[in-house]
């Protein structure tokens, strides 16, 4: 169990810190004029006419703010939290998906599609309220969720065994083997990796089989027995 926890945490910080690497090479490239830069500049009116011989552009001279808030303000695209979001929150919701199997070969339970969905409804509130409080543009937090999913997807499907392909997608992959794609429901089962759900015998570990019962299949296997040979012993003993 400690280690299926530690395999979590890690596909996690896979997703959030690839993204947020990615993002801030974006921002440090592109960046842009955050919705509050005129705030956090305050131009001083006589520094803005001496410095009017470029026409419409300026430099950050005829800016009397704070240097630290002015250089923020200056990196807008994309977001970064939207981008920790989503990838953070992209990520949970496949392994919620995949621990409850609500897109299987069953009819799931309505509980099982609200709480799949509720880290997705949580990033795009985070990613919202940045526009509303004029920190970031619509297309900032749209960059931000766009990388933020693409990371998730990868991360998620780096350390277990698929991504939407309900027979698989809770089993986690190991490092110096590949999984075997040709098993079936109940042997994937029998690897000790369950999901949560146990509807449609999703979840159950079949019992281990005992001596008595190779014995009984090899039996069978070799057909009927007749029934001089199933008295033999019992004239023996008599």
């Amino acid at each position: 169990m400690a280690q299926l926890i530690t395999l979590q945490v890690l596909g996690v910080i896979y997703a959030v810190l690839t993204a947020a690497v990615f993002q801030v090479i974006i921002k440090w490239v592109v960046g842009g004029l955050r919705p509050h830069f005129l705030a956090a500049c305050k131009p001083s009116a006589d520094a803005v006419a001496a410095d009017s011989t470029n026409g419409p552009t300026f430099t950050r001279n005829v800016c009397t703010g704070d240097d630290d808030k002015i250089t923020d303000a200056l990196k807008s695209f994309p977001s970064g939290h939207a981008t920790a979001a989503f990838a953070g929150f992209v990520f949970l919701s496949l392994y919620l998906n995949a621990k409850l199997k609500l897109w299987s070969s069953y009819h799931p339970a309505l509980w099982k599609l609200v709480l799949v969905f509720a880290p997705i409804l949580g990033a795009i509130l985070i990613a919202g309220l940045l526009t509303v409080d004029n920190y970031h543009h619509w297309y900032d937090v749209l960059a931000g969720a766009l990388i933020g999913t693409a990371f998730a997807l990868a991360a998620y499907r780096m350390v277990y065994a698929s991504i939407w392909d309900f027979r698989y997608n809770h089993v986690p992959l190991v490092r110096n083997s590949g999984f075997p794609y040709e098993l079936s429901t109940t042997e994937v089962a029998a690897m000790g990796v369950p999901p949560f759900t146990r509807r449609a015998e999703w979840g159950m570990i079949p019992p281990p089989v005992t001596a008595r019962d190779q014995d009984v299949e090899t039996v069978t296997s070799a057909g009927p027995v007749s029934a001089t040979t199933a008295t033999a012993p019992a004239e023996q003993m008599v």
